[in-house]
């Protein structure tokens, strides 16, 4: 029924309508993941451990068939905060703008926090590259680069919400995803020292299209024009 709901919305919006961390907390039997759906199947909220971010805390996702009435999509959303009632904090991920769907985690106390864009661009982009002094670039090689991928990251993301305090276990998980390819990963070196990084991921549906998944430059190295190059 998720499936079916996420289609519909893709159809009728272009986007999805639960983000990609769902389907691998539902997957996960750890993730202590729930589901509620309303008598018509036209709503579904699904609630979940967060995998990865500190403090800890569980994740909300939300998704609507276009046109369901706001007071069934609070309904979903209403039995998922009972449910968890004792749990300290829900952070919501919503992808789009759905008015009934934003409206009914406003009414459950949601507030927004921030606002995520996807922007992008045609390739080839013709701009030269051009790299700091010194700085070597290659690909990420697994069993050798996740202590200073890490060490990076979490510098980069030091006050960051969802992509600081990463751990060993967690970039394995994400190492484990079907979509990894260490050739998309390129890193910046000086000598022995990371200075920065840029993730990329490839997505085949529903179309063709790279991602920049994450892109981190060492507080160190700020100012160098490294991210821009990255």
């Amino acid at each position: 029924m998720l499936r079916s709901i996420d289609e519909q919305v893709r159809a009728e919006t272009g986007h999805e309508a639960f983000p990609a961390a769902v389907w691998a907390a539902l997957a996960d039997p750890t993730r202590d993941a729930l589901v509620a759906l309303d008598a018509t199947n036209c709503a579904a909220c699904v609630v979940y451990q967060s995998d990865s971010f500190s403090p800890s805390h569980q994740e909300v996702a939300l998704g609507a068939r276009p046109g369901t009435a706001m007071n069934v999509i609070t309904s979903v959303v209403a039995s998922v905060i009972t449910t968890r009632a004792a749990v300290n904090q829900l952070v919501a991920w919503i992808p789009g703008s759905d008015p009934a769907v934003i409206g009914a985690l406003t009414a459950a106390g949601f507030a927004i926090d921030r606002e995520q864009f996807q922007m992008r661009v045609a390739l080839p982009v013709t701009e030269p590259i051009v790299w700091p002094r010194d700085v070597v670039v290659r690909r990420f090689v697994r069993n050798r680069d996740e202590d200073a991928w890490l060490r990076v990251n979490n510098r980069a993301f030091a006050n960051h919400p969802d992509q600081g305090g990463w751990i060993r276990g967690v970039l394995e998980r994400r190492m484990a995803e079907p979509w990894f390819d260490p050739d998309g990963v390129v890193m910046a070196w000086r000598s022995t020292e990371l200075l920065g990084y840029c993730w990329t991921k490839v997505h085949t549906a529903p179309e063709l299209l790279g991602e920049i998944f994450v892109i981190g430059v060492d507080p160190s190295a700020r100012g160098l024009g490294l991210g821009r190059a990255l």
